[in-house]
């Protein structure tokens, strides 16, 4: 079960990225009083295919958080 369909049930809250709130219209915003500086990566096995749903994550990653990548 994704975290969206936790939040939709409403028997939970958490914390995401602030580019991710205009994708879902309901949800509300509350800021931190002091950021939370995140950096994160995607790794997966060279040559290895990766299916439908998780190019879909990379590819939203790779557009909406665009960084310097050691290598594609």
């Amino acid at each position: 079960m994704t975290v969206l369909k936790f939040l939709r049930r409403g028997n939970c809250g958490c914390f995401l990225f602030k580019s991710m709130l205009p994708m879902v219209p309901e949800l509300v915003s509350i800021p931190l009083s002091t950021p939370i500086p995140v950096r994160a990566g995607l790794i997966w096995k060279q040559g290895r295919h990766l299916n439908k749903g998780m190019q879909c994550f990379v590819d939203f990653c790779r557009e909406h958080f665009p960084i310097s990548r050691a290598r594609s």
